[in-house]
């Protein structure tokens, strides 16, 4: 391979390997920044008390029960198994709940 077909390629490859950097920062920025957003909820379920967990999780060490009808913000969300948890905040308490368990808007006061 000539010497220039090789300063080629490597220039076209250290200029993928920065604009990858940039763009991974870029939503990693994103994506904190979303975190900062708070989205009103309220707690759903079938039983009056819903459990908040301390991890998100089944396994996890109950944190806190709060009222069905409650509201909560939204803080943060992952996926544990085939499910996903929110973490959220309401009056003094804050904990992870299953998706299950949160319907999307504020409750009427």
């Amino acid at each position: 391979m000539k010497r220039s077909t090789k300063y080629l390629l490597w220039s076209m490859t250290a200029i993928t390997a920065v604009v990858l950097l940039a763009v991974t920062f870029s939503l990693a920025g994103e994506r904190a920044s979303l975190r900062a957003v708070r989205i009103p909820a309220v707690i759903t379920g079938n039983a009056l008390f819903v459990q908040l967990r301390e991890e998100p999780g089944l396994t996890s060490p109950i944190s806190d029960m709060v009222e069905r009808g409650s509201p909560v913000l939204i803080l943060d969300s992952t996926e544990v198994g085939a499910g996903v948890w929110f973490h959220v905040e309401g009056h003094e308490m804050s904990g992870w709940v299953p998706a299950g368990n949160l319907e999307l808007g504020s409750v009427e006061q």
